[in-house]
């Protein structure tokens, strides 16, 4: 889902535009991954911080067991919007 998320143009061109500094933890954390993803210096990136924090909002998807990715990709992008929308 992640990996999904990452390739629509214009979500990550906006995540990437980001201020590091910003007080929204699920944003936060998605816009470091993604500044990982993206900077070609890196074989894997580590997806443990992200889901940390998308557990403070979603904590079915704390436990590591199988989860509905379309499920997780509508939780995911309501928080990012809200987080979004508080920031501007």
């Amino acid at each position: 889902a992640i990996q999904c998320f990452s390739h629509i143009p214009e979500l990550t061109q906006q995540i990437l535009a980001l201020s590091k500094d910003m007080d929204a933890p699920v944003l936060g954390e998605y816009s470091r991954l993604m500044r990982q993803i993206w900077s070609g210096r890196y074989e894997k990136v580590d997806t443990y911080d992200l889901l940390q924090s998308v557990k403070e909002y979603l904590p079915r998807y704390g436990k590591y067991r199988q989860q509905d990715a379309q499920e997780f990709m509508n939780y995911f992008l309501q928080v990012l919007h809200e987080e979004f929308t508080n920031q501007k």
